[in-house]
């Protein structure tokens, strides 16, 4: 058979199979818009059809933090996509080849796109892959081989280094892409499965549409959001700030602000600190377009090397540690208190931190004069009833009215934003089987969400799902950092696939649910952390069940294998 890239779909010329062909790309840009755009964050546009004639493009952004991988890297690329539903062999790396160089007079090959050294290319396939071609394959995008994992086939026929820039999702058929975009809208945006199929039927239209040059082809974040809550979903990940009730002290914090440039939020977990944070900043850019907000979460010496022109607002999350206090972390207490008084109306300054772990550090006292106070009694009856009144509407129509209500009721016995929040949370995911007794409906809802019930709650829900590995491996990247990516977990999810260490169900379908369940936050660039103390908690009584050491220690074991290899993330 020739080894160019005439796709049976393609060079054929058969009329349903040029149609199978473009469906199949409508497909594959629903897929990546929920992939990349809502659940993982990872870029807020796709472009369909750009003017390069590939068949997706995206800038994204590729964050690693510290504390995990041998070394950090913030850097920005254009990923290239392309699809393609392929009813020939699999591919080789001659093909592969081919593919890459094929450009015409009117449209630029993808071997002359990654002359830029910022792009990268992705290449989404219903055939398999054979010889060394497989060693390109990835099973999640945002997933990069090895540079040395490049074919020398390839290597050799473009005069360009590309190692390390192409990826392979292979296998990637029909019944496989409706899978995956099921799972994103039912885990991660959390449509319910009677409005499923018409929220499917109406992003693929949305896509055909962009590919037919709406918009300019661009498909915003915003516009995909707007379907989803149309069809009863949500996002957990979403800002939150359209609806943001202000805490009655909020006039201290920006009085902090307008005074000393500076503040330290302190509270208990769950009164909506970072939220509070995200607020804060949105009034001041209003007040100051030219306003740049830079989160620092690597250390002292990230905030003093900051280069971002100003103005700026630096916003430092938990510097003595997220839920107990991190050694790590000391630095701080010498440099925070400097920082915050150094602070000016052109480098303002916010941190965030839970009162205990800022006592254990024992530098409380020299940071007072820039404390302000978030609790649970900064949100007094017309403050908690806004809370709970502005998200009623986010609700299906059938729950709206039991919620409305038992206002009382829920008011009488949850105090914070993150337990109120829960409430709603519960309500949407109880089994609808409970609605023939609401009072045992809401009451459920009510005891799922009071902070005592998110331990045993974590703990349903990872043996129900059977995700006790994937569970164990983001508790030990975790436990190590306080924090971690999406980058990272996905790589390390190719990974283990690579050494055929088998995951029930990977470790992405876990992440994507509790991030949509508000067990773990996923904050700028994809860093994922937990939500609430409670939700480590609930994990490590998971892992410690007898009937689960084995898998634990196994699933463990290959863990520290992978990260100490040259496979591993950050390794070359």
């Amino acid at each position: 058979m020739s080894q160019g890239i005439d796709e049976s779909d393609e060079a054929s010329g058969a009329g349903s199979a040029s149609l199978a062909g473009y469906e199949y790309q409508i497909d594959v840009s629903v897929w990546l818009a929920l992939d990349l755009v809502l659940v993982t964050g990872t870029t807020d546009t796709l472009i369909l059809e750009p003017a390069s004639q590939e068949d997706l493009e995206a800038t994204v952004a590729d964050i690693e933090p510290g504390r995990v991988v041998s070394r950090a890297s913030i850097d920005d690329y254009t990923l290239i996509v392309q699809a393609k539903r392929y009813g020939g062999d699999a591919w080789t790396p001659t093909r592969l080849k081919a593919l890459l160089k094929h450009g015409s007079d009117t449209r630029i090959s993808a071997a002359e796109r990654l002359k830029m050294a910022s792009a990268r290319y992705l290449l989404v396939t219903s055939a398999g892959l054979n010889g060394d071609a497989r060693k390109l394959r990835r099973r999640q995008p945002g997933s990069w081989p090895k540079p040395a994992a490049m074919p020398q086939v390839i290597a050799n026929g473009i005069a360009h280094d590309i190692s390390g820039r192409v990826a392979v999702i292979a296998n990637q058929d029909d019944e496989r892409l409706r899978g995956d975009i099921d799972r994103l809208l039912t885990e991660g945006c959390r449509v319910p499965n009677s409005r499923l199929e018409t929220c499917r039927t109406r992003l693929r239209e949305d896509a055909r549409a962009r590919i037919a040059g709406a918009g300019a082809g661009r498909w915003r974040r915003a516009e995909i959001e707007t379907v989803v809550r149309e069809h009863e979903g949500y996002l957990a990940s979403a800002p939150e700030l359209e609806h943001y009730v202000h805490p009655n002290n909020w006039n201290d914090l920006r009085a902090a602000m307008v005074n000393q440039s500076a503040a330290i939020i302190i509270g208990q977990s769950g009164t909506g600190k970072t939220l509070a944070t995200k607020k804060l900043y949105e009034e001041l850019h209003a007040a100051n377009p030219g306003l740049t907000r830079v989160p620092i979460s690597l250390g002292p010496s990230q905030l003093a090397n900051d280069m971002t022109p100003r103005p700026v607002l630096f916003d430092i999350e938990d510097p003595w540690g997220r839920f107990d206090f991190d050694p790590r972390s000391r630095p701080w207490n010498t440099k925070l208190a400097d920082f915050l008084a150094d602070a000016r109306p052109d480098a303002m300054i916010v941190a965030t931190s839970r009162l205990d772990v800022a006592s254990e550090s024992k530098a409380l006292n020299t940071v007072k004069p820039w404390i302000v106070n978030l609790e649970a009694e900064n949100y007094g009856k017309a403050e908690r009833q806004r809370l709970y009144r502005t998200r009623i509407d986010s609700l299906s129509r059938e729950l709206q009215p039991l919620a409305r209500g038992a206002e009382r009721k829920v008011l009488d016995k949850l105090a914070t934003p993150y337990e109120i929040q829960k409430f709603f949370d519960a309500m949407r995911t109880q089994d609808r089987e409970g609605l023939k007794n609401p009072p045992g409906f809401v009451a459920g809802a009510i005891d799922a969400a009071h902070v005592n019930s998110i331990e045993q709650t974590v703990i349903d829900q990872i043996e129900e799902r059977r995700d006790v590995r994937a569970a164990a491996i983001l508790y030990a990247l975790l436990i190590a950092s306080d924090k971690v990516t999406r980058g990272v977990l996905r790589e390390i999810e190719d990974g283990l696939a690579d050494r055929n260490v088998a995951l029930e169900r990977g470790l992405s379908p876990l992440v994507d649910f509790f991030v949509a369940a508000r067990n773990l936050r996923q904050g700028d660039g994809g860093i994922i952390t937990y939500y609430h103390p409670r939700v480590e908690a609930g994990i490590l009584r998971t892992l410690e069940k007898s009937g689960h050491r084995q898998d634990v220690r196994g699933i463990l074991r290959h863990l520290v294998e992978l990260l100490v290899s040259d496979e591993g993330p950050g390794a070359a």
